[in-house]
């Protein structure tokens, strides 16, 4: 089983983001690689993918919350954030981090 990165002095490298459901109908990719600094958090490589691929934005994070786990799932080398360290989960060179949509239907931009 693959560990998670938890040391702040990991080097940067690439996380590959895996996105389902309406997050890869958006983003026109099932897979994303996203570049992150020596102790980055879920909550890093999710804003930078929101940069990355701006039209995720609206889907990804609740404007209201400024929170992506209200309308994602979202696991790390295949464990729920949740029983980690939630959006402060440190990931680095190598991770996995998956974010599976969970809205059902898409409204028009």
């Amino acid at each position: 089983m693959k560990k998670m990165s938890t040391s702040s002095s990991d080097a940067g490298g690439f996380v590959k983001v895996r996105l389902f459901g309406a997050l890869a109908w958006v983003a026109r990719a099932g897979e994303v690689e996203v570049p992150v600094d020596g102790g980055a958090s879920v909550g890093d490589v999710i804003r930078r993918l929101a940069e990355l691929k701006p039209e995720l934005s609206r889907l990804l994070i609740d404007a209201e919350l400024n929170d992506p786990r209200v309308n994602t799932l979202i696991l790390v080398n295949g464990r729920d954030i949740e029983v980690l360290n939630g959006l402060e989960t440190r990931v680095g060179k190598g991770d996995e981090v998956v974010l599976a949509s969970l809205i059902r239907g898409l409204v028009a931009p």
